[in-house]
């Protein structure tokens, strides 16, 4: 939710600072958008790491802490 407020203030300010020129804004506004959408949809998609099809192993953490594999501590 904080993010998409943040964008929207953000998008407001752009189209506050180039409202004298149409075309600046639309371009301004689209690119910004865009930006916004690509971050949310990878927000979205990394959410849960370790599920879905794009799952993340923990093999690369035990190669760097075997003794967690063993149930070692701290």
């Amino acid at each position: 939710a904080c993010l998409v407020l943040q964008a929207f203030c953000a998008l407001l300010a752009i189209a506050v600072v180039h409202s004298e020129n149409r075309m600046a804004s639309a371009i301004a506004l689209g690119s910004f958008a865009t930006g916004v959408a690509a971050s949310v949809l990878l927000i979205l998609a990394h959410d849960r790491p370790f599920t879905g099809e794009i799952a993340v192993s923990p093999q690369p953490l035990l190669q760097v802490m075997p003794e967690a594999k063993a149930g070692g501590g701290e």
